[in-house]
């Protein structure tokens, strides 16, 4: 049997009513707009996977509102910015096939983390169908760093999804959101094929 060791991301939540939480994450974190359309897209169970976050995203955007967010990167001083979504991820892909992060690589010792500023609704509604095209240099609004440590503090009723899953659900009255990448944390193992 062949192995080889990816990195995970650890996430530490801290709530006013729940105190402090840790949780181990695979491929993404996903703060904002993500995460609302994962939680919608969560409860289209007869949809094909990719076909659920297309219907899910249409569906969320018409009440949809960016959040005023404070965020910290590695050792640059923190940042107030008004965004729509703000995803750190090990690996390329999020919501069923979506190339958010083409570059993430688990095996690198960092995250890609995205963040895209406030846009028109009519502007994200083309920003995935863009990304699924991995046209990523005509998206002015997305911006994408490598990091190895990301802290958000999230304002009340955004939501927190980390692999698909609710972490804070929109009912939340502000959190502190600490991702920390930790290097080859995982040991994958190939089973050998059968014969």
């Amino acid at each position: 049997m062949r192995s080889c060791t990816v990195d995970a991301l650890h996430m530490t939540v801290t709530t006013p009513d729940s105190g402090q939480s840790h949780v181990w994450v695979a491929n993404s974190a996903n703060i904002g707009f993500d995460a609302l359309v994962n939680a919608r897209a969560n409860t289209y169970r007869r949809l094909p996977v990719t076909g659920r976050y297309l219907v899910a995203l249409l569906r969320e955007l018409p009440a949809f509102r960016p959040a005023r967010f404070r965020i910290s990167r590695d050792d640059q001083p923190p940042q107030n910015l008004t965004a729509t979504l703000i995803c750190v991820q090990n690996g390329p892909w999020i919501g069923g096939g979506i190339p958010l992060a083409p570059a993430a690589d688990p095996r690198s010792g960092t995250a890609v983390m995205s963040t895209v500023d406030r846009i028109p609704r009519l502007v994200l509604s083309g920003l995935f169908p863009l990304i699924y095209l991995r046209a990523h240099r005509l998206l002015a609004p997305l911006r994408q760093h490598r990091v190895e440590r990301v802290r958000v503090t999230v304002p009340s009723g955004v939501p927190v999804y980390t692999d698909g899953e609710e972490i804070l659900a929109g009912t939340h009255r502000g959190a502190e959101v600490a991702i920390a990448v930790v290097p080859a944390a995982v040991r994958l193992v190939q089973a050998a094929p059968r014969r």
